[in-house]
């Protein structure tokens, strides 16, 4: 849980990141089994710092970020369970969660997270799962700017394939 809150830290702070286009449009994990297009116009790096943040993208004005970041169910522990804790990590920093949904993309299931914070920064969150495996792609940015890329983040939960 802590990797996950010092993610959002580095995510709030991704202006300073190195930014480098990815060969061939595409971000792979092979030892997760993990692949995500790369949303058009949008840059990325892989070089994060933080073992579990896999992977952050830059909307073009680089105003918010989408990241991919990876974990495990431990054993006996649902999803539910899962997004239950980190709700409560992202309370521990000061985020008041506004929405926590069961919901489907395309007939996928996910779980969708909102979380607002002080500055009127927004955090959307999108939990997939597969196995013991669980991805989250994390929106952030300012309120109104996180409520443009909204349809980004859907489209990069649709193009995230768990292999």
């Amino acid at each position: 849980m802590l990797r996950r809150l010092f993610a959002l830290t580095l995510l709030l702070l991704a202006p300073t990141l190195a930014w480098a286009a990815l060969g061939e449009g595409e971000f792979r994990d092979r030892t997760l089994g993990v692949r995500l297009t790369l949303l058009e116009g949008w840059s990325a790096t892989t070089q994060t710092g933080y073992p579990s943040l896999l992977l952050v993208m830059a909307a073009p004005t680089r105003e918010a970020t989408i990241s991919l970041s990876a974990g495990w169910l431990a054993h006996g522990v649902s999803i539910a369970d899962h997004v239950g804790d980190s709700l409560k990590g992202l309370r521990a920093v000061g985020l008041q969660v506004i929405s926590s949904t069961r919901t489907s993309i395309a007939g996928r299931p996910i779980w969708e997270v909102v979380a607002r914070g002080r500055g009127d920064v927004e955090l959307r969150q999108v939990y997939l799962v597969q196995g013991s495996r669980v991805f989250i792609l994390s929106l952030a940015g300012a309120r109104a700017v996180a409520t443009r890329y909204v349809q980004d983040l859907q489209q990069a939960a649709l193009l995230l394939a768990i292999e």
